[in-house]
């Protein structure tokens, strides 16, 4: 099936990015949903989550809009969230929010709507300078307004592997948590923030994906990340996670491609700021 991803530039101007989903067992399961969605309304929740692809952000920028994020939450109820220059601390606070067996988590569902907003745009401001940090990917992650989640089968974790080249769309994470590359991209145990309940295999799946234009990762990544994983087991033992599960996800949960040569599109789609839309025909 091909879906239709619509991006604005910044004249104005509408670009048209064309996916096809795999006959995989994810790919016809997120086509599935993301069909399903589309036809329920679904509208796009976090319309700039673009990243590597305008002149738009800059470390500086990006640090100057998540202060503002913290100053809104702070002036409805002060000294909610004490910055640190630390970010796997401040997504530490994010998750609390979320989370419903966190203190936290009651201020945020009482909170006004645009308080409830600045708290799920600092988590994208986050994401941002993580990923200036790692490498700047050139990518597109697009969430959807009430889309449905389901249990990710066995066949479909399975299906997740190491090997990504631009022009792969992949599942999104899709629940509260961290998933275990992420814990060590950003050494989340180096830094004591993340709580053990955080540290969450993806075990479902939705209409939300990421569209990648360039590789994330390169193979250092993954050598590191093994030895890493060797130098832990304990630690992932006494929290439950046994590390030869397959349900543990690790990897990339590829979903369908972008048609076309990628290097022209890479090229043509540079200047895009907003996701508008996602539809079929």
């Amino acid at each position: 099936m091909i879906f239709y991803l619509d991006l604005l530039k910044s004249d104005g101007s509408i670009y048209t990015l064309s996916i096809e989903s795999l006959d995989t067992f994810l790919g016809k399961g997120w086509s599935k949903l993301l069909k399903t969605s589309i036809d329920d309304g679904a509208i796009i929740t976090e319309p700039n989550r673009i990243y590597a692809l305008n002149d738009n952000w800059n470390p500086d920028s990006i640090k100057e809009q998540l202060l503002d994020c913290i100053d809104v939450v702070n002036i409805y109820k002060p000294d909610t969230i004490i910055y640190k220059d630390n970010l796997n601390y401040l997504h530490k606070c994010f998750e609390d929010f979320m989370r419903p067996d966190k203190p936290d988590n009651k201020f945020y569902e009482g909170a006004p709507g645009f308080v409830r907003h600045a708290i799920r745009e600092l988590n994208i401001h986050i994401h941002r300078l993580e990923d200036m940090a790692r490498h700047g990917t050139k990518k597109i992650v697009v969430s959807l307004s009430n889309r449905p989640r389901v249990d990710m089968t066995l066949n479909q974790a399975l299906e997740f592997n190491r090997e990504l080249i631009p022009g792969d769309v992949m599942i999104k994470y899709c629940h509260k948590g961290k998933k275990i590359t992420d814990i060590f991209a950003d050494n989340e145990l180096g830094d004591r923030h993340v709580g053990t309940n955080n540290i969450i295999p993806q075990h479902k799946i939705s209409a939300d994906f990421k569209i990648f234009l360039s590789n994330p990762v390169g193979k250092e990544f993954w050598i590191q990340f093994d030895e890493w994983l060797g130098n832990n087991i304990n630690f992932f033992e006494d929290i439950g996670i046994d590390l030869s599960n397959p349900m543990n996800t690790i990897g990339f949960g590829k979903v369908g491609r972008i048609v076309g040569d990628i290097d022209t599109i890479t090229n043509e789609i540079y200047g895009v700021t907003k996701i508008y839309n996602v539809r079929y025909n």
